[in-house]
């Protein structure tokens, strides 16, 4: 049976496990999220601009602003609040193992990096966000649908 959430497929939720570990220590100081958060919410910028100018549907905008805040605006928060400093070229190369293995584990688990992003855009474009490509999307939408068909209840 195949999970129906597939968190481990998309780099953001890397990036942001990458955090939670940095913060609990298990992850050496040196090896600091800070840059690839940055990356990761430049990027989510202009997505979002992408979708305002393409009138995506509102509530996976919605959704989606909500989810980048707490995946990245609060983890460089966090880390600039405790004095977190970028160093380029050994953040970028910790970001680029970091990549490497991501993209090795998507390999193995039959994918590949480029479709994963397409999923990811044409899930957004059509509203029709699947747990594979966007999983904390696609999760907070079938919470959301299950909290309207309870009543709330």
């Amino acid at each position: 049976m195949q999970a129906k959430y597939r968190f481990d497929l998309v780099f953001s939720y890397w990036v942001f496990a990458w955090w939670v570990l940095y913060m609990a220590r298990v992850v050496p100081h040196w090896a600091s999220p800070l840059l690839a958060l940055g990356i990761g919410a430049a990027e989510n910028l202009l997505l979002l601009a992408w979708m305002l100018w393409k009138e995506y549907n509102w509530r996976i905008v919605g959704l989606f602003v909500c989810l980048n805040s707490l995946m990245k605006g609060v983890p460089i928060w966090l880390l600039l609040r405790a004095g977190g400093r970028i160093n380029l070229l050994l953040d970028l190369a910790v970001l680029a193992a970091v990549f490497a293995v991501y993209a090795v584990w998507v390999w193995w688990s039959g994918r590949n990096v480029a479709r994963q992003i397409r999923g990811l855009m044409q899930g957004f474009q059509t509203g029709d966000v699947r747990g594979e490509n966007a999983p904390g999307t696609a999760f907070l939408i079938d919470v959301w649908k299950a909290l309207a068909s309870s009543g709330g209840h």
